[in-house]
């Protein structure tokens, strides 16, 4: 017996649509038929060749300019969803700031502050912007990216759970 996704009338925004993890969910998505916004940070070449590839394909996608740190730009990309889906039923998240992988103690507090900023407050920014117009649809789903960190100790994988267990927090009570 097969499985048969089905979804809500409206699209979905997917942030990070260009890296390896949020390009895999603008993929899957698209090929599910779903309509949707997927972002990218800088490389808007990149970003322009991804979604006519996925246009070739017969999807319905629309790349967008967004960086998580400015809220101006994340209600853009969540306009940009309505305007062209007809409402947003769905967050996939895939984005987020590089970050090297050091003992906690050993990282840099600057580093630390500015990662802290990137994910854990542009998550923040993320879901301030989404939570009213998902309410506004009757509901919708929220998908973020995590560490398993959070979970057991990884020696070199020190700063990713100070943010990361944020962003769970920041899931559970949304």
């Amino acid at each position: 017996m097969a499985l048969t996704l089905t979804y809500p009338e409206g699209g979905m925004l997917v942030t990070g649509g260009t890296g390896s993890v949020g390009g895999g969910i603008v993929r899957a998505l698209a090929k599910a038929g779903v309509p949707l916004v997927f972002t990218y940070r800088g490389n808007k070449e990149k970003a322009e060749a991804f979604e006519q590839e996925l246009r070739n394909e017969g999807a319905k996608v629309w790349a967008q300019a967004m960086n998580m740190a400015d809220t101006g730009l994340i209600q853009a990309a969540m306009d940009r969803v309505i305007a062209e889906c007809g409402g947003i039923h769905g967050l996939a998240s895939g984005a987020g700031p590089m970050v090297s992988f050091e003992k906690l103690m050993d990282f840099p507090v600057e580093e630390a502050v500015r990662f802290v900023n990137e994910d854990a407050m542009g998550y923040f920014r993320l879901f301030h912007a989404v939570t009213p117009l998902l309410r506004a649809n009757g509901g919708g789903s929220i998908t973020t990216c995590s560490t398993f960190a959070n979970r057991r100790i990884l020696v070199y994988d020190g700063i990713s759970p100070l943010s990361k267990g944020s962003v769970e927090a920041m899931v559970r009570y949304v």
